[in-house]
């Protein structure tokens, strides 16, 4: 008897610990993706570096919603086990089969919940970590294509104008200096 007390308190332990993870998931990518919303500043559309972070977004929000409707699935799954044990005290076998049948596939997808939304938010942190690193190389690329057409003399003057108030000159050849040919 003391091993079934044993057995139970462990299997509560771990449903307990498995809720708690999922809430835990759930809280993160809804939380991520608020974050990601809240500094999102819209540029238009194209096929380029800044796509990405719309993408992430929805990535995270398709992950969140996984984690919903995994909780609800797996609050759906406690009711149709309550139901299980009313019909083992009762000896109902005949509804004990057909609720077993809905737990079953209660389990399947809530199984199938928790692949999309662990898949969804490993995508969307990949998303949202290649947009930062990625933007600052996409967002210059067209500045850094002008500025290496320059002469170097040019590119330093404008890449370090601001840097120093002296005006920026040229030196003098030696072809052209004001002193008289010998």
């Amino acid at each position: 008897m003391g091993d079934d007390k044993t057995s139970l308190e462990l299997y509560k332990k771990s449903q307990d610990a498995a809720d708690k993870f999922d809430y835990f998931v759930c809280a993160v990518s809804g939380s991520l993706f608020a974050y990601i919303a809240e500094h999102y500043s819209p540029k238009p559309l194209a096929i380029d570096v800044y796509l990405l972070e719309p993408i992430s977004l929805l990535l995270l929000a398709a992950s969140f919603i996984c984690g919903v409707k995994r909780i609800a699935v797996c609050v759906g799954l406690i009711h149709i086990d309550q139901k299980i044990s009313v019909c083992d005290e009762r000896q109902d076998f005949d509804q004990h089969a057909i609720l077993n049948r809905v737990r079953n596939k209660g389990k399947a997808q809530s199984w199938t919940w928790y692949i999309w939304r662990d898949r969804l938010l490993v995508c969307g942190f990949v998303a949202i970590l290649a947009a930062k690193v990625l933007q600052p190389y996409g967002a210059d690329s067209s500045a850094h294509a002008s500025a290496s057409a320059q002469p170097a003399h040019i590119q330093s003057q404008t890449l370090h104008s601001s840097a120093s108030p002296i005006p920026f000159q040229l030196p003098a050849a030696a072809h052209m200096t004001n002193k008289p040919p010998k």
